[in-house]
């Protein structure tokens, strides 16, 4: 020590600031230690940041000065410069906050395996052909000039459970899976031996609460609206020939083919008549059980 360093041999123009920093923080410390058991969760986590930002400052000033320094001493020179109790106080609080962080992490995650698992995806395939001997609706002929009108069939899995259930039976849990997923996926078409267009349908099926899907097509505009309305019309008259396509309005839904909203105009969506449907509103969609439906499994 000479009478630029301190005895630990850090230098005056760095001790002096950081002495007086002590000095004065000290009984605060003190005072935030000893109330940390009188404190509930939600302060305790702001304790903890003030804890860790004024222990990383402290950290800081450490290794300023010897960068080498093990971490074993660091933690004793913190220690020496915040007192033992102040320490310990902020050590404990640290560790708690992690442990809770921990628990809660592993709740959480258990929480969703166990969601995970109570719904599967199962594939079907929807015939596309004609209702009518002798009539023409998808096929392999036509279909390259009809998908260029298209975007492509998609499936809207909107949520598990009916309306009915989720507001009138289900547990908080269950209303927990039963929000809102509306998740769109596309459906790929393939053809059967005749020819035939097919649906490959694939749905994620809850296995207690099922699940409310929706089927649509998306219309190419290709930036004119005369010849968007133009396919619109066309696809209109199309999908209602198809024999698993409900072709007339079931209560309460309107229009057994139904345009989307202003934002997705070029949308027309429609129900299979293959599967159940329930009431959302004013409008139907179809739902199914694990075991519900007699359509054979996709490819």
């Amino acid at each position: 020590m000479d009478q630029y360093t301190n005895s630990i041999g850090v230098p005056k123009f760095f001790w002096s600031p950081l002495e007086t920093i002590r000095r004065l923080s000290a009984p605060r410390i003190h005072h935030r230690a000893v109330c940390i058991s009188r404190l509930g969760s939600g302060n305790l986590s702001q304790l903890v940041g003030v804890a860790i930002s004024f222990l990383l400052a402290q950290l800081v000033a450490v290794l300023v000065v010897e960068v080498d320094m093990e971490m074993g001493d660091l933690w004793r020179i913190a220690g020496e410069r915040l007192g033992s109790k102040e320490f310990n106080a902020i050590v404990a609080a640290v560790a708690t906050s992690l442990l809770t962080a921990v628990v809660n992490l592993t709740w959480l995650f258990m929480r969703y395996v166990r969601r995970r698992l109570r719904w599967y995806t199962k594939t079907f395939r929807v015939s596309l052909g004609p209702r009518a001997a002798g009539e023409v609706t998808i096929n392999r002929a036509n279909w390259h000039k009809l998908s260029s009108s298209i975007h492509g069939f998609y499936v809207i899995a909107a949520r598990f459970g009916t309306e009915e259930y989720l507001e009138k039976f289900a547990s908080d849990e269950e209303r927990a899976e039963g929000r809102w997923r509306l998740a769109i996926t596309k459906i790929p078409v393939r053809f059967d031996a005749k020819g035939n267009a097919f649906l490959v349908l694939k749905i994620p099926v809850h296995r207690y609460l099922g699940t409310q899907f929706k089927c649509f097509v998306a219309i190419r505009s290709d930036g004119d609206e005369e010849k968007l309305e133009q396919r619109m019309q066309n696809w209109e008259s199309l999908l209602p020939r198809c024999k698993n396509i409900i072709e007339k309005a079931e209560a309460p839904e309107p229009d057994p083919i139904g345009r989307g909203g202003p934002q997705v105009h070029n949308r027309l969506y429609f129900l299979l008549g293959t599967f159940s449907t329930c009431a959302v509103g004013a409008r139907l969609n179809n739902f199914i059980l694990e075991n519900t439906g007699d359509l054979p499994p996709g490819p």
